[in-house]
């Protein structure tokens, strides 16, 4: 999966990238999703279940999904996702994923 992420920063980059997730989720009808994610702003927000502007998506998406969740990982645990984050904020080229995911997500396949 590819696509161009026009984001200023890596928590817009971070929102973008679960959404579109989400979106192919409910594309190949999926109705359980579970996203780890680099970014603890954005799980913050999530877990404080606020009605916050930036979320209305991501709670739109879960809604039509049976279970979505957001889970934190380390930075350093998710090393090529993250450095295709930056590079998509720093481009507005399609960026795409050639990496093979680290030992502990392959279980998650």
């Amino acid at each position: 999966m590819s696509q161009s992420i026009d984001a200023k920063d890596s928590f817009n980059a971070e929102l973008t990238a679960v959404v579109v997730i989400m979106k192919a989720a409910l594309r190949y009808d999926q109705r359980q999703l579970r996203v780890y994610c680099d970014n603890y702003g954005l799980i913050q927000l999530w877990r404080e279940q606020r009605n916050d502007s930036c979320l209305s998506e991501i709670r739109r998406l879960a809604a039509s999904l049976g279970r979505f969740s957001l889970h934190p990982i380390p930075r350093q645990h998710n090393q090529p996702a993250h450095r295709l984050a930056v590079a998509a904020t720093r481009s507005a080229t399609i960026v795409p994923h050639r990496h093979k995911l680290p030992e502990h997500q392959e279980e998650l396949k």
